[in-house]
């Protein structure tokens, strides 16, 4: 779905509907999340909302199979240009780079917004209503970073949002961690969350518009390694520090620094606001 509606929107407004994308995602976390904590303290309540959410699983999949293929994929299917793989050996530095960025963005990010529900049931002593009740709320004001990230990455380019998001993201997550007052957390994952989305979009922005068409949706997915990667390091590493520290809260702080590996990573990204994808892009500029 990101690869398509990479090809099927205008370089100037590219980031924001893929920002736009990211909302409707999103937005069916924040409506799992509101069933969660109406339901959570019922027995067995995970039963039937598994099996309810596997009816908007089956109709996505129809949906995506009813979708046409895009316009820059046709043309450059008719092109008679060389095969994906050639293309990725053909582009490899900007799919390494990119790979590179994805690992080292989930590195510290992923435990931290894996673990704050755990964090405040477990440590502050929350009950897990109000977890719920926090993780909407923030997460309803934190979709305003889809919309706004996509507005920004289009105006002053996708490598500054990603960075100045990224940064941002690590404090606002950092905040839930240090302070476990309802208010507090509230805001602290409020911030984190719109950063994400924020970093997120330009990241897809840049990863979309980074590769030529006929291997976009390959390295789309493949780059889903190196994020899934970095996502199961952290998480190992977080489990080793628990002890060595005293706690998760101690743990997952201790891994914030590692940001700046993902900031420098980041840094190399070429910057790709405003290209075009369609047939000239096949051989495209990856200076950065």
């Amino acid at each position: 779905a990101v690869v398509l509606r990479a090809e099927a929107a205008p370089p100037q407004a590219r980031a924001w509907m893929l920002g736009l994308l990211s909302l409707l995602g999103a937005s069916g976390d924040g409506i799992a999340l509101a069933a969660y904590g109406t339901f959570a303290d019922q027995p067995d309540a995970w039963r039937w909302m598994y099996a309810a959410g596997a009816v908007p699983a089956i109709l996505s999949i129809i949906w995506r199979l009813a979708l046409p293929e895009s316009a820059a994929f046709v043309a450059a299917k008719q092109a008679n240009q060389a095969d994906q793989f050639a293309l990725i050996r053909d582009n490899r530095r900007p799919v390494i780079l990119i790979g590179i960025a994805y690992f080292l963005f989930w590195l510290p990010i992923s435990p931290a917004l894996s673990y704050n529900s755990q964090y405040l049931q477990s440590v502050a002593k929350w009950e897990p209503s109000q977890v719920a009740l926090v993780s909407f709320a923030a997460g309803m004001v934190g979709l305003v970073g889809t919309f706004l990230g996509g507005r920004l990455a289009d105006r002053f380019g996708r490598k500054p949002v990603a960075l100045v998001a990224t940064l941002i993201c690590v404090f606002g997550l950092s905040g839930v961690y240090l302070n476990s007052q309802f208010g507090f957390v509230g805001a602290a994952l409020s911030v984190g969350y719109m950063a994400w989305f924020a970093a997120s979009v330009a990241l897809r922005a840049t990863m979309t518009e980074l590769i030529p068409t006929k291997a976009r949706a390959t390295v789309a997915g493949t780059s889903e390694i190196g994020a899934s990667s970095g996502a199961i390091l952290g998480g190992s590493l977080v489990a080793f520090l628990i002890p060595v520290l005293g706690g998760l809260g101690h743990a997952l702080l201790a891994m914030m620094p590692l940001v700046v590996l993902a900031l420098v990573a980041i840094a190399f990204l070429p910057e790709t606001k405003g290209r075009v994808l369609g047939e000239g892009e096949e051989v495209g500029d990856t200076k950065a």
